[in-house]
């Protein structure tokens, strides 16, 4: 079921306590497809108590702020590095193409590949994507979800912490895009395709000691479900 229509099902306090889960499971930037899992089971545990009349305190405990840091405790140290590295190697594919249609432009004229430059693209887009990873998932995120059933309007203060870390990453990216565009564009489809294989293979190798399949079988169905 979907997350907003599982929402609407739910009134009064257990729309709330869904809505506060929610939103702490969004600050501490999980993987997407773990999050809808566990809001899915959680909506699931709310409308039956709801339904059977049963004290939302009954299921979460007194302490909200325990009880979500417990419910999402199975994403691990190692599950938000992998999701970091998912993250990037969806971003390098558009690297990987841009300076590739640089060299086959430039390389066509006889060209010495290692002399052609990358452009101001790929500076600018190392610098944002790299320091956005870095103070959002290892910085912000990691300060908010520690306080944000300590503060006020937890949402808003996310909501704007993002915009500023966008415009501090916007900034670096353009003071340092220029520096980096001279780097060749041959190295970077070589670092930026390597990182892509070394990726699909180790996700692949996973996935086959976990599934017996390179690609995992029970995603697709979860995600055929929704």
């Amino acid at each position: 079921m979907i997350i907003g229509e599982m929402k609407e099902m739910l009134r009064d306090e257990y729309r709330e306590t869904f809505a506060r889960a929610e939103s702490y499971g969004r600050i501490s930037d999980l993987e997407e497809e773990y999050l809808e899992d566990c809001l899915a089971d959680l909506g699931d545990l709310l409308y039956t108590a709801q339904e059977k009349g049963t004290p939302v305190e009954k299921l979460i405990g007194s302490n909200p702020e325990a009880f979500c840091r417990s419910y999402f405790s199975a994403f691990t140290v190692k599950d938000r590095v992998k999701h970091v590295c998912g993250t990037f190697f969806k971003d390098t594919w558009g690297l990987l193409v841009i300076n590739l249609l640089l060299l086959v432009g430039d390389g066509l004229g006889g060209v010495d590949l290692w002399t052609i430059p990358t452009n101001w693209y790929t500076g600018w887009f190392l610098a944002f994507d790299v320091s956005f990873i870095l103070f959002y998932n290892v910085l912000f995120s990691s300060v908010l979800r520690r306080v944000y059933f300590r503060i006020r309007h937890g949402e808003m203060i996310q909501t704007v912490g993002t915009i500023c870390l966008v415009l501090l990453s916007l900034f670096l990216g353009q003071r340092f895009r220029d520096v980096l565009s001279e780097v060749p564009a041959l190295l970077v489809v070589i670092l930026s395709g390597g990182y892509i294989l070394l990726y699909l293979l180790v996700v692949g190798h996973s996935n086959y000691r976990r599934t017996g399949h390179l690609f995992d079988p029970e995603r697709k169905q979860r995600r055929s479900a929704r």
